[in-house]
């Protein structure tokens, strides 16, 4: 996978040009500032799409941000970083899937990403704005209610990674789940909480640190716990981002799981 979280330069008076999967976006340095625009396309079939820091005119016919600040002499250098979106993820299995009592069960969610970009060198970096890589469906986890705003994932969990295909802005989270009740656990939707990942470089595909989800009574929370380290499906995967809020190693009561009645997508 050619890196795309990475670090350019950009000198004054030039723009860079990317396009990856649904989102084209343009930078340009001028002396003091540095403008962002950017486009999304709802169409599919440019998710394949990859195209790098091409030298570019910047476009005239878009809206764009400009951020204004002191830098020093020579300062161009742009990072591209990764980040979760700003809500929790629900996943979905392609179709209901119940967990026998006493049993384990493995699955992997895939979550698109959004590029952060910060201008300057590492000791003085400023943040300049946040891109989303993908259109999200908005969506309510939980009960009217009681409940959380959340995003939808546009596919459908895996029993096996090598079923989703590779992309560079989407992350693969891998999820086992452990019903350690005595009655069958139906899995209709599951609210992954991205604010307690991370991010891992591997050869093809980009991962999260593993999630374990326990359940041991017919109460709605379970325990949530999550890796410190690569997952073991690549454990040499190289991490390229923290996660916002760290956990206890001891994990977290949430409510997890939720049936299709008490779930509400937004489109």
């Amino acid at each position: 996978m050619e890196p795309f979280w990475t670090t350019i330069s950009i000198p004054v008076g030039e723009t860079r040009h990317w396009e990856l999967g649904p989102l084209a976006f343009w930078v340009r340095h001028t002396k003091g500032e540095w403008h962002v625009a950017s486009i999304m396309t709802p169409d599919r079939s440019q998710d394949d799409r990859w195209t790098l820091a091409v030298p570019s005119a910047f476009p005239d016919d878009l809206e764009y941000e400009r951020f204004a600040f002191n830098s020093q002499e020579g300062d161009d250098t742009l990072s591209l970083k990764p980040e979760f979106p700003d809500r929790s993820i629900i996943s979905k299995p392609l179709s209901r899937v119940e967990i026998p009592s006493n049993s384990t069960a493995s699955f992997f969610c895939r979550v698109s990403l959004c590029v952060k970009l910060v201008a300057g060198r590492e000791n003085s970096p400023r943040t300049l704005t946040t891109l989303a890589l993908a259109n999200l469906s908005r969506s309510w986890f939980g009960t009217p209610l009681e409940g959380e705003a959340c995003y939808a994932s546009s596919t459908n969990a895996a029993r096996d990674h090598l079923e989703l295909q590779p992309f560079p802005y989407r992350v693969v989270c891998p999820v086992t789940i452990i019903n350690r009740s005595s009655e069958p656990l139906p899995f209709e939707r599951i609210c992954i909480r991205v604010n307690h990942l991370k991010i891992y470089q591997g050869e093809q595909y980009l991962w999260s640190n593993e999630i374990r989800v326990s359940k041991s009574s017919t109460f709605e929370v379970s325990q949530v716990t999550y890796g410190s380290g690569a997952p073991s499906t690549e454990p040499n995967a190289a991490e390229i981002a923290q996660a916002r809020i760290k956990v206890s190693p001891g994990g977290i009561l949430l409510r997890t799981f939720n049936n299709l009645r008490k779930t509400i997508e937004i489109h």
